[in-house]
């Protein structure tokens, strides 16, 4: 039997919830087995047409907090040896992602973001496209996230934390391609951590953002409308 990939979307906003409505069609396209989880803690934000699992925190924390609440939330819900997807409402997913036993954690890297290889530095990763197996190093992984960003400024817990705690645990991207790469969990100065073994995959494939219409993505994998581009949802809703 194929196994099974569960597909986990945090949302706030009917705005989101009708992203993730697009996103969750692309899903089921590519993979048969999918099981759709959607987050929300937002009472009104209403749940997209094809979730299959409804999980609702209490509201309150900060986006990047909250964020990482829901990935904390399904991870502990789902069996060891499950594996699961994490996209952002604006994703289209065009052929099933690229999974491997041994990586535990698998994210998507930019030389740079819209031509500015300075942010690429800060924050190599883009954090709309995260795969994981489900297993303790992954579990400490993501709360050692959350536990980082709760330290930063208000400013990075409303946005962008995740991406700057995702870069602190993983380091430097490779030069190009992909790329395996063990990282360790350190929690003090002088602690030689957990392993984790991270898949460095390139956004140009993994994590794809169109910026205008028509575009040749044949050989794309998932596309993110992120930002300004949120627009062309629907016109790649058509290709996916």
């Amino acid at each position: 039997m194929t196994q099974k990939t569960h597909y986990v979307y945090w949302i706030r906003g009917a705005e989101f919830s009708e992203l993730a409505a697009m996103s969750i069609e692309s899903v089921q396209r590519v993979d048969a087995w999918a099981k759709v989880h959607v987050v929300t803690d937002d009472p009104h934000t209403p749940f997209p047409h094809g979730t299959n699992v409804r999980h609702v925190l209490p509201g309150g924390r900060p986006a990047m907090v909250a964020n990482l609440d829901a990935q904390i939330l399904v991870l502990n819900y789902l069996m060891r040896g499950d594996r699961v997807l994490f996209l952002d409402a604006d994703t289209l997913v065009l052929r099933p992602f690229a999974w491997a036993l041994y990586p535990r954690l698998f994210v998507t890297w930019r030389p740079d973001v819209n031509g500015d290889r300075d942010m690429a530095i800060l924050q190599p990763y883009n954090y709309g496209v995260v795969g994981a197996h489900v297993c303790p190093e992954v579990l400490e992984a993501f709360y050692w996230m959350r536990a980082r960003i709760l330290q930063m400024t208000k400013r990075n817990q409303d946005w962008y934390g995740n991406q700057l705690a995702l870069s602190e645990l993983v380091g430097a991207p490779p030069p190009e391609g992909t790329a395996d790469k063990e990282v360790r969990i350190s929690w003090a100065i002088g602690d030689h951590g957990s392993p984790l073994v991270v898949r460095q995959l390139p956004c140009d494939v993994w994590n794809w953002s169109p910026n205008e219409a028509g575009e040749d993505v044949s050989q794309k994998a998932i596309l993110h409308l992120k930002g300004n581009r949120k627009d062309l949802m629907k016109h790649y809703a058509g290709v996916a």
